[in-house]
């Protein structure tokens, strides 16, 4: 016998569900307005213990900021630095502005416990902030490195592997070509002060030219430009990105040196206490007799 079903119309087909959508938080923006600008800083538990530092409420720990360079091009001005409190380093900062100083955003987040020390731009695309993190010893030097204007960077390490260096200077071409000077003179490698690389990357990868026991200079240096400058004002307290115009320096921004201070309640420092231990539980007597029911003696 031959089983002949019934012929059934064919499933609509299931609409595909649609991809989630990623949710990328805003950057938050600065806007100098005559004021100093203070970035926001909020430390936390893990950042203390990185820094070896407590910072209780009774005695909570400064937390500064540090500017150590300025670049400007094609309408861009960046600064690079750290935040760091008397003791150690908290993390790094990069700022970057397209207006000409009057808003800022940070385009890449802040790395625990490095500074950068250096930016330079080659073209309109192609830029890079030099730094190292800094704890006892500077070690692992590496680049932040944009090819889009500064709208986003990526970083690069200039080793493979952990080693006590820090960048010296580095000059950059064109978008490809650049020359590295690194610092070994604390790494306590024999005859290793200076160590000099090149690339054909754009800082992707490098390659080792010489190895000195005596600083090397690089051949070319990028030169500053002659109207624009970056400079402490020991007064006000505030780091002041200027413009020089009709021969007279007027401010574009300013940022304020001394930043909130750090502080965690000691609770939230200590280790959680131990757990008291169970007690043991206590065994239910029986029920008692009523008087009326004992017996008669």
């Amino acid at each position: 016998m031959v089983s002949i079903g019934l012929a059934q119309e064919p499933a609509p087909p299931t609409a595909a569900a649609p991809a989630p959508t990623e949710v990328i938080a805003p950057i938050p923006k600065y806007e100098y307005q005559g004021k100093p600008i203070v970035l926001p800083f909020a430390c936390t538990e893990d950042q203390l213990q990185q820094a070896g530092l407590s910072c209780p409420e009774s005695e909570p720990c400064p937390v500064f900021l540090e500017l150590a360079g300025l670049e400007s091009w094609a309408g861009y001005l960046v600064l690079v630095g750290n935040l760091h409190s008397s003791a150690a380093t908290f993390s790094s900062v990069l700022l970057l502005s397209d207006d000409n100083g009057k808003t800022w955003l940070e385009p890449h987040e802040r790395i625990p416990q490095a500074v950068l020390e250096g930016a330079q731009f080659a073209d309109a695309d192609s830029g890079w902030a030099g730094g190292q993190i800094l704890t006892t010893l500077p070690r692992d030097p590496f680049f932040l490195v944009t090819t889009n204007g500064g709208k986003a960077w990526k970083r690069r390490p200039i080793y493979d592997d952990t080693r006590v260096a820090a960048i010296d200077s580095f000059y950059f071409e064109s978008a490809k070509d650049g020359t590295l000077v690194v610092d070994l003179s604390r790494s306590g490698e024999p005859n290793q002060r200076s160590q000099m690389f090149e690339t054909r990357t754009g800082g992707d990868s490098w390659m080792t030219r010489e190895v000195s026991n005596k600083p090397l200079p690089l051949k070319k240096t990028r030169q500053a430009a002659a109207n624009l400058r970056l400079r402490a004002d020991g007064p006000t307290k505030t780091y002041r990105v200027e413009h020089l115009q009709a021969g007279k320096w007027t401010p574009l921004a300013a940022f304020a040196v001394r930043l909130p201070d750090c502080q965690i309640g000691m609770k939230e420092l200590q280790p959680p206490p131990e757990p008291e231990p169970t007690p043991e539980p206590v065994k239910p007597s029986g029920p008692k007799t009523p008087p009326s029911l004992k017996k008669k003696q």
